[in-house]
């Protein structure tokens, strides 16, 4: 898919690697970010790669699709290094691995427990109600 100023491909989470290197090798040198949109109703996480191309002043949206029961995809850290930190935060708050990441480490929540608290399915009331108020209010 086109549009005037993006190109947008889909791809299988078992090809996003090879393909990842092959767009770094036609000159997409810049690795924007990595974002997670949780379709709990599918049960799939969707996760849109934003790259750029200096050289041709082209940018590039990379998808792919993870099952929200194995949330776990190849790092993209080893192609380009400003993967990490975007890794990391998708990590951090939804639950998705990284396989050979370096460093899948708390980026802001240390000790959490519990739901990833980006994914669709948890409950912030609860949450708070919890943490906060030891439980159950009236």
């Amino acid at each position: 898919m086109e549009d005037a100023e993006t190109t947008t491909l889909l791809v299988d989470r078992t090809l996003a690697e090879e393909v990842a290197l092959a767009l770094k090798n036609m000159g997409f040198d810049h690795f924007s970010d990595v974002t997670v949109v949780d379709y709990l109703d599918e049960e799939e996480f969707e996760l849109i790669y934003h790259l750029w191309s200096h050289g041709s002043h082209t940018r590039l949206m990379l998808k792919t699709r993870l099952p929200r029961s194995d949330p776990m995809i190849k790092s993209f850290t080893p192609i380009w290094r400003s993967a990490h930190m975007h890794e990391r935060e998708c990590h951090e708050m939804f639950g998705v691995d990284f396989e050979g990441h370096p460093e899948l480490t708390p980026l802001l929540l240390e000790d959490w427990e519990g739901v990833p608290p980006l994914r669709k399915d948890f409950n912030s009331r609860q949450y708070v109600l919890d943490k906060f108020y030891g439980g159950e209010r009236e």
